[in-house]
This record gives C-alpha cells, sequence and structure tokens, in this order.
C-alpha cells in the first residue's frame, strides 16, 4: 500500500522556480502552538527544501512541492505529514502550518 501511495503523490509533486524555492530561506524564529520557542532553518537543495529545527534536538525534514505554498514531507517510509506556509503582503513567511493542524508562527531573523 505504500509503494502505491507514493507513486501517487509522486505524480503531484511539481517543479517550482529556483527563485520560488530561495523565497522560503532564511533562519526564522518559530514559536510553537504550546508557547515553546525554537529556531528553525530553511534552505533549498536541489528540487525540496529542508526545513531544520536546530533547537535542543536538531531534526531536519525534506519537504517536497504540491504546489508553490504547500510541500509534503519524505522520509525513508515515504511521504507523509503536509506542510503549508503563509506569507504577509510583503511575502514573508510568518506561519508554517503542518497537516492543516499545528500552526508555527515565524519571524525571519536573518
Amino acid at each position: 500500500v505504500r509503494d502505491i501511495e507514493e507513486i501517487l503523490l509522486e505524480d503531484d509533486l511539481i517543479a517550482l522556480d529556483v527563485s520560488v524555492m530561495e523565497s522560503f530561506a532564511g533562519e526564522y524564529h518559530a514559536l510553537l502552538p504550546d508557547g515553546g520557542e525554537t529556531t528553525i532553518r530553511i534552505s533549498r537543495v536541489g528540487d525540496h527544501i529542508i526545513s531544520t529545527d536546530i533547537g535542543a534536538t536538531p531534526q531536519f525534514f525534506s519537504l517536497y512541492p504540491l504546489s508553490p505554498e504547500r510541500f509534503i514531507l519524505k522520509t525513508n517510509f515515504g511521504y507523509d505529514s503536509t506542510f503549508d506556509f503563509r506569507k504577509d503582503t510583503n511575502g514573508n513567511i510568518t506561519q508554517m502550518i503542518i497537516d492543516d493542524v499545528l500552526v508555527i508562527e515565524l519571524t525571519l531573523i536573518e
């Protein structure tokens, strides 16, 4: 089943222009729903972006584009959670929403 799911999801992936992918790059202060805080670094690597939580227990996520604002997490086990990015009127990323439920407020540091 997971193999079939992966084949179907691969058909949904799109290629984004390098400039669009680069517009996500930066280091962000992240305010978590539980009031916790961390730092998230986003960078472009080839045809996807990497989101790295550089907090106490560093974690990284490989995110592949489904649209210019929506990405899907790819793990060793296949595709998983969706990540939606919201931008303000100036094009700055202000939120990362995981699976339409978990909202993380982002503020660009650099």
